[in-house]
């Protein structure tokens, strides 16, 4: 097939692209308001059960989906490059079932067991909020799992971002009526996410449905072979065994740690750290465009280009993320504080250095998810469950750290260690089996650069007012990265080049 027919073309890639992108901003912002407004309408107390309910649903989630995810952003591409239509959409809507099963078995479960979990989480006073949210963990297991797994891997990105920003708009006008009317009880801001998550199930549901009986009805491609069901167990089960040892270590398992033996105020500082960790963590182009990059790079070795063409990919695509990052690590250095107090209504404070910990964190994390989409690509989906077995040392770390008195840094410290890890493993054997090689030459540039540009605003005196001393501080060390790397140049001419043909705009200097 070639390129230009091809639904992973550059030109599908490229309007896929601008659907993700327009949404996934409208999104983002309206996610961002919606965690202001429920860390404002809401004492700390109840804040710290909410992150934590919310915590245990993603979880949850992530434990209901049995592979799938991968499964489904390994296979799609494939049998939408060369199977006939009516394939695509047997294997999209056996997918759906099997996920909608997995969540249906974990709500059961779940539901004759909440007592104990509340009691051994010392939040049973929150029970009516918890059953609610039961019935969310089931309508956005399936609404996500649409979006991101189905129609992402799909490339049908407007459909996908339209359900998105029509469940995060619903909740975020929900929360303004709150607001309005001084309703400040956990019980109504459930209720605000359960019928978010119904409207956007609707929306999803129905784009999907659209999208695949638009399918072409072409019979397979002349010489391909269809993927046994071997195959799909194989790559779900070590996607999933990798998914359930790196759980150990993520975030959520960090956040119901540190709820448990710190405290219901101190999850609400972790959890409004975290929350902020994600609204960075999804702008950077290695997660934000993590929905379109993933198939992309699947595509472009199932396609013929092979590993040199998947190493370009991901070597530009982990830069790109890189570049996009540090002067975020420099806000945080910088102004973290400061940030952290007036975002939260000045509930949490001496918490800077803190954030600027959870910003590092981003930095392994961002090169992990391109590194399992590259081993995945190549059919190493084993090595993927291997090296996230080295994760299984956070758990313990920060079990001992918490112990030892260190607080929130016990979770941040055991998350980057998990990462690190990770990545280590994966690259070593990438690049001795199959001449995977990572541009560490340029990533230790725009590490360097950070640094440079960090220390050399250090000497600045600050004045009054606050606000505008923090703006032009951060605006000068950022304006110092950009000029220092534009002066050493850590991407290539071929880097430059696809990037601004991408965008259509020649404004990538770097």
């Amino acid at each position: 097939m070639k390129d230009r027919d091809s639904p992973y073309s550059g030109k599908v890639f490229q309007r896929s692209a601008f659907f993700f992108l327009t949404g996934k901003i409208a999104s983002s912002i309206l996610t961002f308001l919606a965690f202001i407004l429920v860390v404002r309408l809401l004492t700390v107390k109840d804040y710290g059960a909410y992150v934590t309910f919310i915590a245990a649903i993603e979880l949850l989630i992530a434990i209901s989906s049995v592979g799938l995810y991968w499964v489904s952003a390994r296979y799609l591409p494939d049998y939408r490059i060369h199977a006939s239509g009516a394939q695509v959409s047997h294997l999209t809507y056996v997918l759906l079932f099997v996920q909608i099963i997995s969540l249906a078995i974990i709500l059961l479960l779940l539901w004759f067991v909440i007592d104990e979990c509340l009691h051994w989480s010392d939040l049973i006073e929150y029970r009516n909020s918890a059953l609610l949210l039961l019935i969310v963990l089931f309508i956005e297991g399936i609404g996500r799992f649409i979006r991101e797994a189905l129609l992402g891997s799909l490339l049908f990105q407007g459909v996908a971002q339209i359900g998105l920003v029509t469940r995060n708009f619903v909740f975020l006008a929900f929360l303004f009526g709150l607001l309005f009317y001084d309703v400040t009880h956990l019980n109504y801001v459930v209720w605000a996410e359960l019928l978010a998550s119904i409207v956007g199930l609707v929306v999803s549901i129905f784009g999907l449905y659209f999208k695949l009986k638009g399918l072409s009805s072409n019979t397979n491609e002349i010489g391909w072979k269809e993927p046994s069901t071997s195959d799909f167990f194989r790559t779900g089960f070590h996607m999933y065994v990798s998914q359930m040892i790196t759980l150990t270590y993520s975030t959520q398992i960090m956040l119901l740690i540190v709820q448990k033996y710190l405290g219901v105020e101190m999850a609400a500082l972790f959890g409004f750290l975290r929350n902020l960790y994600e609204q960075v963590s999804r702008f950077l182009p290695a997660t934000l465009f993590f929905s379109i990059v993933r198939p992309k790079l699947v595509a472009s070795f199932v396609g013929g280009g092979g590993v040199s063409t998947l190493t370009k990919n991901s070597n530009a695509a982990g830069k790109l993320s890189y570049f996009f990052l540090m002067p975020m690590i420099l806000i945080s250095g910088l102004s973290g504080e400061y940030l952290i107090s007036h975002l939260s209504s000045g509930k949490f404070h001496d918490s800077g250095y803190l954030l600027l910990g959870f910003m590092m964190v981003l930095i392994p994390f961002s090169q992990r998810q391109l590194l399992e989409s590259t081993a995945i690509a190549i059919g190493r989906s084993g090595l993927c469950a291997a090296a996230s077995a080295s994760g299984v040392f956070s758990f313990p770390l920060v079990i001992i750290f918490v112990f030892s008195g260190m607080g929130l840094w016990s979770a941040i410290l055991a998350l980057g260690i998990g990462h690190i890890l990770f990545n280590l493993i994966i690259l070593y054997v990438l690049s001795r089996r199959d001449g995977f090689r990572a541009d560490y030459v340029g990533l230790l540039k725009i590490l360097g650069v950070t640094l440079v540009s960090y220390l050399s605003v250090l000497w600045l005196p600050s004045f009054e007012p606050e606000w505008l001393f923090y703006f032009l501080y951060c605006s000068v060390s950022i304006s110092l990265f950009l000029f220092v790397s534009w002066l050493i140049k850590p991407f290539s001419r071929d880097e430059r080049e696809r990037f601004n043909k991408f965008t259509k705009l020649r404004v990538f200097i770097w």
